[in-house]
Order: structure tokens, then C-alpha cells, then sequence
């Protein structure tokens, strides 16, 4: 019985050491479990005032935008941001929180919502939270309202294809001018040097949108005449139907050869341009450029301090 206790000591030793071992392999499971995996830090752009990243341009877009900011261009700047759509996550979360308590306080999406209401919301925000590289007096209520309901990330209207056509950088100038005259219909028009929109059509006409003088068909060329006009110069060229109304006029003196002539005594032809129809939710345009002429403004005074 002796000889046999040592080797009882030894399994029972051995026993206590497995038991211990399952102890801690279970503790140490347990606290993995707990314990939340390492994250790397999410990538946040180049920084470009403290506190303010950007994502989504090259160095050389850094760079332009650096020297757009520099000559605090606020029109270019929105054209940059229109072509280029950088992603500042900083004012994202900032307007995502403010957007929050914008339609808590609306109680309804904002296309239902009266423009009283909206401006009512807008009062009773709580800026405390605003960065403090960012002035939010800047900026208007109107535009402000644009900042926060933001539907441009979801739906953008103004796209490469508008902006090619409507003249490149100057795009919305020429695309305000095009729907004040044109009102998106087919017209042809009468405009002199003098007028205020003659170079936007001069740009038009480059782009393809609009034709000018001896390119426009005839009939389209004597609708810039007015009705009197056009049953005149009927009368001169001994032409005896009485039109009831302009189309008719303007389509049969189109078949009379001197028709041009009598429509070039009464404007010069370089000064006659003609407007294509082109189908473009105008409101839907401006409205997302207001968006990005705001966030360019802001963007503007916030970083004018930062070299």
C-alpha cells in the first residue's frame, strides 16, 4: 500500500493540471470573446485645414482646388466641385447630424413640407456642434437649406454630358440664358450685339445647341418676324392667301426665293440664332447647382485662413 501512494500523488497531480488547463483555456476564450477586435483607423484623405480631410482627388486636384481657394473664386470652385464631387467626411457628418434634427423637427419629407415650415426647422437647429474651422454664418438660409437636405448624392442632374454641352465652365450661365429665352422649346431669335445674352449664344452656337444665320432653314429663320411682318413682306412678293396664322405665313414665303432677301433688309443674319430643343429639368439643375455654389462658399471662407 505504501509503494503504491507516490503514484496515487502523481495521477491525482496530473489530473489537477488538466483540469487547470481546461480553467484557463475557457478564461482565455472568454476573454477574446470580449474583447473587441483591433480596426485600423479608416483612411480620412488628405487633410487640408485642421480637422477637414478631403477624399477623392489626385495631387494635382488638390492642388487646383488649393489654388482656386486661394483666389477665393466661389463660382469656380463650384464648377470644381460639380465636375470633380469630393468627399469631405467631416462637414458629412456635420450636416448628417444636422440633417437629422432638420427633418425631426420638419416631422415630414421635405417635398410635403411648406417653405414657412422649412424655415421655421431651420430656426431651431443647434449649432454647438459646428467645427471650428467652419463660420456657418457664411452662408444664407436659403443656402443653408440646400446643404442640409442634400439630394444631390442620391439623384445628380447635372451631369458631363450637360456641362460639354452647355459651354464648360461657364455652363450654368449659358444653361439660365438657354432656358430664359428658349424655355427648352424650339425658337429662333433675334439678338443684336448689344444683347445681354449674345455671347451665351455665341457660346451655344459652338457647343451644337444653337444655329446662327444662313445654317438655320429659311422657315425657321422668318420666325423671328413678327406676323405683320411676315404678311408684308407676302404682299411685296405678290402673294395673295390670307394667313390666319404665322406657321402658314412663314411656310410658304420659305418656298419664295425672296423671302431671304426681304428678312436680310430687316436683320442682319448673323444676328438670328436658333435655339434646339433640348429636354432638361431645369428647376432640378438649378437647384443642385445652388447646392454646390453653397458648398463651395462655405468651403471658400472656412479655408481662406489656411494658406
Amino acid at each position: 500500500m505504501e509503494n503504491q501512494t507516490p503514484l496515487f500523488f502523481v495521477i491525482a497531480a496530473i489530473i489537477v493540471l488538466w483540469l487547470l488547463g481546461k480553467i484557463l483555456a475557457k478564461a482565455s476564450a472568454s476573454l477574446a470573446e470580449s474583447t473587441p477586435p483591433s480596426r485600423k483607423a479608416e483612411p480620412k484623405g488628405n487633410e487640408i485645414a485642421p480637422g477637414l480631410h478631403v477624399i477623392g482627388l489626385s495631387d494635382t486636384l488638390m492642388q487646383e482646388m488649393h489654388e482656386i481657394i486661394e483666389q477665393q473664386n466661389t463660382i469656380k470652385l463650384a464648377y470644381f466641385f460639380t465636375k470633380r464631387c469630393p468627399e469631405f467626411p467631416e462637414l458629412d457628418n456635420y450636416f448628417s447630424e444636422l440633417r437629422s434634427q432638420y427633418f425631426v423637427l420638419l416631422g415630414k419629407p421635405s417635398n410635403e413640407a411648406s417653405e414657412t415650415e422649412k424655415i421655421d426647422a431651420m430656426k431651431k437647429l443647434d449649432f454647438q456642434n459646428t467645427p471650428q474651422y467652419l463660420d456657418i454664418n457664411v452662408v444664407t438660409q436659403t443656402e443653408l437649406k440646400y446643404l442640409i437636405e442634400d439630394t444631390v448624392k442620391t439623384f445628380r442632374v447635372i451631369t458631363d454630358e450637360l456641362i460639354c454641352k452647355f459651354g464648360g465652365e461657364n455652363f450654368f450661365d449659358n444653361f439660365r440664358a438657354y432656358t430664359q429665352l428658349g424655355e427648352e422649346k424650339p425658337i429662333t431669335l433675334h439678338i443684336p450685339p448689344d444683347h445681354q445674352h449674345r455671347k451665351k449664344l455665341e457660346s451655344l452656337v459652338e457647343t451644337g445647341i444653337a444655329i446662327r444665320g444662313r445654317k438655320i432653314p429659311l422657315k425657321d429663320r422668318l420666325g423671328v418676324l413678327k406676323f405683320s411682318q411676315l404678311r408684308r413682306i407676302a404682299t411685296e412678293l405678290k402673294i395673295d392667301t390670307p394667313f390666319k396664322q404665322k406657321s402658314e405665313a412663314t411656310e410658304a414665303l420659305a418656298a419664295m426665293p425672296g423671302s431671304a432677301v426681304h428678312l436680310a433688309m430687316i436683320h442682319d443674319i448673323s444676328d438670328i440664332f436658333y435655339l434646339k430643343p433640348e429636354t432638361y429639368n431645369a428647376q432640378a439643375v438649378e437647384d443642385e447647382w445652388a447646392f454646390f455654389n453653397a458648398y463651395a462658399r462655405l468651403l471658400t471662407e472656412a479655408l481662406k485662413i489656411y494658406p
